[in-house]
């Protein structure tokens, strides 16, 4: 199997077809860091926030003024770019308990600082400052979410106590998936993700609302992870797609996410975004402008603070009288995008860096993709 082939050099693939050279590439080192990839996590996380934005605006501003709800299409986005960088990132992992175990250990220093911190900090506020937030906590729901199990809140709803954090259950729901699946020595990981995710979105219309909380998992979101280890999947057996061709998977697959929001194409109009993105890598990856690769690495900070300071700054500007909308979703989008910056530098960066080298000794990401690269959000 491919799959018992661990490269970081994709040179080192064999060729497994003639004729088609116009979109193979092979003998091609895969960049240190996927500049364009770290772009559109930057583009993806501030969809979302100008989405919440265009809320705050709408419910502590200026009644009335209509959301944005196109911008939830970052988090699919999101997911696709998930499922393709931890497809490249077990590569290099052995398979078996210990392979499981590091790449465990790496989600969970990755994502759970951050995000225990925010569940706290919002509960403090919430017990010092109710009128900051319309959220009331119930301590099953709190702890559940800090879980990363779905779970339901006072009012009855199947919702995360920290907001953004239900796109966290399912990120590791997929880990948790996907770390199983490197238990297994000679199943493909492409082929043991397909056989769980695939069931799952076919059970998903018909959940009903009585159902569990954790069935909350059964939706059709579980295939852009697919989309992503599909491409994966292709990346480390050297496919390369041409520019030109990459390119209009890029616009085309952007367009539909922006002008054609619900149309149906069961996460395909991510890919071609995200695929097109990865395959113009080794030949436009040096002009991604630098402040957007800073921008994706700060992407997770970004997401998970932008809730807070949006409602902060909403709160402040309503004080001070300032209700015109466009210059409050302005205000929203910096503050949040500079406190997002500040909490990578300051707080996810060292203690991230911190904990790898407590628990870890460092050794935990391929040598082929940099630690900042290595998570969605």
């Amino acid at each position: 199997m491919w799959d018992e082939m661990v490269c970081t050099n994709t040179g080192e693939l064999p060729q497994k077809r003639a004729g088609v050279s116009e979109i193979m590439g092979m003998g091609m080192r895969p960049p240190r860091i996927f500049a364009g990839l770290q772009a559109m996590r930057f583009l993806a996380a501030v969809m979302v926030v100008c989405t919440h934005a265009t809320f705050y605006v709408s419910t502590r501003l200026s009644n009335g003024f209509p959301v944005w709800d196109s911008g939830t299409q970052g988090v699919p986005l999101f997911f696709v770019i998930s499922g393709f960088v931890m497809t490249l990132s077990t590569a290099s992992l052995p398979r078996g308990t210990l392979g499981a175990r590091k790449f465990v250990a790496s989600r969970l220093i990755r994502i759970v600082p951050l995000y225990w911190a925010l569940n706290l900090l919002k509960l403090a506020q919430i017990l010092a400052l109710p009128a900051l937030a319309f959220a009331k906590p119930d301590v099953w729901n709190v702890v559940l979410s800090m879980l990363f199990i779905p779970s339901r809140n006072a009012e009855g709803a199947v919702e995360a106590f920290y907001g953004v954090g239900w796109t966290l259950d399912f990120e590791m729901f997929f880990y948790a998936v996907l770390a199983i699946a490197l238990m297994f020595r000679r199943i493909p990981l492409y082929m043991f993700m397909a056989a769980v995710l695939i069931p799952a979105v076919l059970v998903a219309p018909y959940r009903q609302e009585h159902w569990p909380a954790v069935t909350f998992l059964l939706n059709p979101l579980l295939l852009d992870f697919l989309w992503g280890v599909a491409i994966g999947h292709l990346y480390l057996r050297g496919v390369r797609v041409s520019p030109h061709v990459s390119l209009v998977c890029l616009v085309v697959g952007l367009t539909i996410v922006f002008a054609l929001p619900k149309f149906p194409l069961l996460g395909l109009q991510y890919a071609l975004a995200i695929g097109g993105a990865v395959f113009l890598e080794e030949k436009w990856g040096q002009r991604v402008p630098r402040i957007a690769v800073i921008g994706g690495d700060a992407s997770y900070s970004l997401y998970l603070v932008h809730p807070m300071v949006g409602v902060l700054v909403a709160v402040i500007l309503h004080r001070a009288g300032i209700s015109t909308p466009l210059a409050a979703i302005c205000a929203i989008l910096v503050a949040s995008t500079c406190a997002a910056y500040l909490t990578y530098v300051l707080f996810e960066r060292p203690i991230t860096g911190m904990l790898r080298r407590r628990f870890t000794g460092g050794q935990l990401t391929p040598a082929a993709l940099p630690a900042q690269s290595l998570t969605m959000h």
